[in-house]
């Protein structure tokens, strides 16, 4: 079976029906709805083979659990962890178990009662007689097919309703599944759960009636009530068989009042108050046919109509039970009792459990097969990517040589540059000290020596140009002279730096020596003093 796909079957008093149900909430499509004819131990047989024949799947069937073979209890509790809500239910279930003298299944469900109604909880537990169970699921699995879950008919036409249609807001919607020895009620509010039970109620108790009435055997009562149906009676007991009707309506519209209350008893929601009625089963038709004019029953009644593709043999009322089952094992929030036998849920695990290691089994001999043929992919793919990434390394080791001898060749360019720019700034510059000394000398100032040098210094040309000589003093003002040559290379725009350097008087003359360079910062160990504000701070003795 797939996620998405279920197929129903229940046991009817005359055959048996199924529906092979696909797709998700809303939009859900009948692929077959199939009924068939026969005797009890035999119905199974005779609808699986014609499941069989119409391609249905067999494996993972929905049964459909009379109301006979199942029991619906409400528990009111405070709120309690998972595992001790799980341990009372467990209690209740052994309890029942032990004064039936009978073994149960049992599952549960929280019903979503609105937070106003009160602080407890309230938990829909559901009892299934596994020595009625057993022989149906025997039986189908004789024939071929395998039982997956087992759903009370009390909750196929909620299912049936709640996988059809959109909660409405403020909607409380009272559903009525009328069959023929039994009928099962449940309330939903704005798309909620609140309520399901099932009455000893159905189209045989009016075939009884019909039959006492006009004094007729059941065969040919149930003959009348079918041509009620259709409106054909005989004028001779049409008076007696409306009387009849009229009878059973009040009796029906008797129990969906008590339906009612019995709710409100169980929710503690007093207000609560149907605002439609919704029928379905063998006896819809019936219903809808005549006036259910008892206080408390809604006004609105509509017979339900699944909302559902695809087609069914017949009235669509009647095939809503079977869709609601189908319906209630793709519920994706899992508001479903489950009442399939111990026995044969422990079976269903082991094959689920087996299936997913099968499928992981599977999956990880594909996955191995992907990875070697990856692998074989990978390793041709290695050699061609090694075999470009080889080229691309030789490429790019050319590439590096040619890059190294273009900056050799490079640096020996710059290297001459800059010696050629050096030679041009230092001739310069010692031109133009030497046009200066030729016009602007003092007549006391006798120059003996020029000299140049090369110093490693913070300036850009690193040039010092040394003049010796001698200032005459017969006047008295040779340190005077020597102070006036020296503001006078001061003030000169390229020259950064002046330091001069009297000696002593000798013969009446003062030896100097006169530091010129276009450096601001004095190098280390040169002659003179470093100044960070040449400009202001030139000149010194």
């Amino acid at each position: 079976m797939f996620a998405k796909q279920a197929v129903s079957i229940v046991r009817r008093q005359d055959g048996a029906r199924a529906v092979w149900l696909r797709g998700s909430a809303g939009s859900y499509e009948v692929v077959k709805a199939i009924s068939v004819q026969g005797a009890p131990d035999e119905v199974f047989g005779t609808l699986l083979n014609r499941l069989s024949e119409e391609k249905v799947p067999l494996h993972g069937l929905v049964l459909g659990v009379a109301g006979s073979a199942a029991t619906l209890r409400y528990h009111r509790l405070p709120p309690v962890p998972d595992w001790r809500l799980k341990l009372i239910l467990k209690y209740e279930t052994e309890e029942m178990a032990e004064k039936s003298g009978e073994p149960l299944s049992s599952d549960y469900i929280p019903l979503e009662i609105p937070e106003s109604a009160g602080d407890d909880e309230v938990h829909l537990l559901g009892m299934g007689k596994e020595h009625e169970l057993l022989p149906q699921i025997t039986q189908i699995e004789a024939v071929g097919g395998r039982v997956r879950q087992a759903i009370p008919n009390a909750l196929g036409v909620i299912h049936g309703y709640l996988g059809s249609f959109k909660a409405t807001p403020d909607e409380t919607v009272l559903i009525a599944d009328i069959g023929e020895e039994e009928s099962h009620l449940g309330i939903v509010r704005e798309g909620r759960l609140l309520f399901a039970r099932t009455v000893a109620f159905g189209t045989g108790e009016l075939d009884d009636l019909i039959g006492r009435r006009l004094d007729l055997a059941i065969a040919e009562a149930i003959l009348v009530r079918q041509r009620a149906q259709t409106g054909h009676l005989p004028e001779e007991i049409r008076a007696g068989v409306e009387a009849t009707l009229r009878t059973w309506n009040g009796q029906l519209g008797q129990l969906v009042v008590s339906s009612v209350t019995f709710c409100r008893s169980q929710t503690k929601i007093q207000e609560l108050s149907p605002d439609r009625l919704l029928l379905a089963g063998e006896g819809a038709a019936l219903a809808l046919s005549q006036n259910l004019s008892v206080l408390g029953v809604p006004d609105q009644i509509e017979p339900l109509d699944p909302n559902v593709s695809g087609e069914s043999s017949g009235p669509p009322e009647e095939w809503a039970p079977v869709i609601g089952w189908a319906a209630a094992s793709l519920d994706s929030r899992g508001r479903r009792l489950d009442l399939l036998p111990s026995e044969f849920r422990k079976k269903r695990e082991f094959r689920e459990r087996t299936r997913f290691l099968y499928g992981a089994a599977g999956a990880l001999i594909l996955a191995v097969l992907l990875q070697g043929l990856a692998g074989k992919l990978e390793h041709t793919r290695a050699d061609k990517a090694r075999s470009v990434a080889k080229t691309w390394r030789q490429k790019m080791s050319s590439w590096d040589q040619t890059e190294a001898q273009s900056k050799l060749s490079n640096q020996k360019f710059e290297n001459r540059e800059n010696r050629l720019k050096e030679e041009i700034l230092t001739g310069s510059f010692t031109m133009e000290i030497l046009d200066q000394l030729s016009k602007e000398i003092p007549d006391a100032i006798s120059l003996e020596k020029i000299s140049t040098r090369r110093v490693d210094g913070d300036g850009e040309l690193g040039l010092e140009i040394m003049l010796e000589g001698s200032a005459d003093n017969a006047d008295g003002d040779g340190i005077d002279h020597l102070q006036s040559l020296r503001e006078f290379f001061d003030l000169r725009p390229r020259i950064q730096r002046a330091v001069i350097k009297p000696g002593n008087l000798d013969q009446g003359r003062y030896p100097f020596e006169l530091l010129i360079s276009p450096d601001a910062t004095m190098p280390e160990g040169s002659s003179g003093r470093s100044r960070r504000s040449p400009r202001s701070q030139r000149g010194s003795f």
